[in-house]
């Protein structure tokens, strides 16, 4: 779990600078609403973190391109592995209601394994890079 967090903080820091994402969703980044509440709560942040990119054709195409990571319905383990929760988790609420709870179509969570960080970094950028 220790290095899942890790892993995880390593990602979310890289995706939070890379041109191709919009948005990142990680407790352990300043960034993250909740920073001071996650912060006194947990010593560590987690495992996992969600990203965005422009639209759902290009959140799947990421996925599409990963070779370290599995495309999952069920996150958690010791490998990497990926959803888009607006075509999977959230399939059932109506467009405007995802949208209100800011769930868009591009978004794309990831639950960390234990990959080396860099090699998952390696494997998302060549990905993103072929949006």
């Amino acid at each position: 779990l220790e290095r899942q967090c890790k892993t995880a903080a390593v990602l979310a820091k890289h995706f939070e600078s890379h041109e191709a994402v919009n948005r990142v969703w990680y407790p352990g980044l300043e960034s993250h609403p909740q920073h001071d509440i996650a912060t006194a709560q947990m010593p560590s942040y987690g495992g996992m973190l969600t990203f965005e990119v422009d639209d759902a054709d290009a959140a799947l195409a990421v996925l599409d391109n990963l070779e370290l990571s599995s495309f999952a319905a069920s996150l958690g383990g010791v490998r990497t592995t990926t959803q888009i929760p607006a075509s999977m988790a959230f399939l059932d609420v109506p467009e405007e209601q995802r949208r209100e709870m800011n769930i868009a179509d591009g978004m794309i969570r990831v639950s960390c394994g234990l990959e080396n960080a860099e090699d998952l970094i390696q494997d998302f950028d060549a990905a993103l890079a072929l949006l």
